[in-house]
């Protein structure tokens, strides 16, 4: 499913519009805060503007996507974790479930994820980790870019521009919190499902 050429295309649309609704609602925040609105106005003074400002997002993150973050690894350094989840599955798996024995030394992907993935449930949570964790890494590498690139194309002032990278590095922060919380959710539910397949 990785490698479907419409999933990835829906992938990344996905992680477009939900960083431009987190660029939005900052732009506003921020606007109201120190007294000017002009960024939000400029891009959603119509519909032109808005639908150019999420192509321009999804094709930059496309761009970045395939040139920087082709090795998944380095998508996960950017979220604090030295290795991929899946090799060191069973730090995530949470206190209510038992291992067995036998499944420590599983390979977790071929072993026992492969065995499941075709669930609807696990097919539905595997989509939004992949959601949660793009968003994390673009929100603050592409998205950051666009704005750095936009914000001096526009001489929008210094302070909304240092006030934006602190609200990015900031959701930024959360984002890692939330996604290592659902981080264990997914890699938990996909032993519990594959326990009650072996059943």
């Amino acid at each position: 499913m990785i490698n479907d050429y419409g999933f990835r295309i829906n992938k990344y649309l996905k992680v477009s519009i939900v960083i431009c609704i987190i660029d939005f609602v900052i732009f506003y925040i921020l606007g109201k805060i120190i007294n000017d609105i002009s960024v939000f106005n400029l891009i959603t003074s119509g519909w032109k503007y808005i639908s150019l400002f999420i192509i321009t997002v999804c094709l930059v993150i496309y761009y970045f996507d395939i040139v920087l973050f082709n090795d998944r690894l380095r998508k996960y350094k950017l979220l604090f974790l030295k290795k991929e989840p899946f090799a060191e599955w069973t730090k995530y798996i949470n206190k209510g479930i038992i291992i067995n024995g036998v499944d420590k030394n599983k390979k977790f992907y071929k072993e026992i994820y492969y065995v499941v993935k075709d669930k609807p449930k696990i097919k539905a949570i595997m989509e939004d980790e992949i959601v949660i964790r793009d968003t994390s890494i673009h929100l603050i590498t592409s998205n950051v870019v666009i704005m750095v690139i936009f914000f001096l194309l526009e001489r929008v002032d210094f302070n909304m521009y240092i006030y934006c990278l602190l609200a990015f590095a900031f959701i930024y922060i959360c984002m890692i919190v939330f996604y290592k919380k659902y981080l264990k959710y997914y890699i938990s539910e996909i032993y519990r499902e594959y326990i009650n397949s072996s059943k």
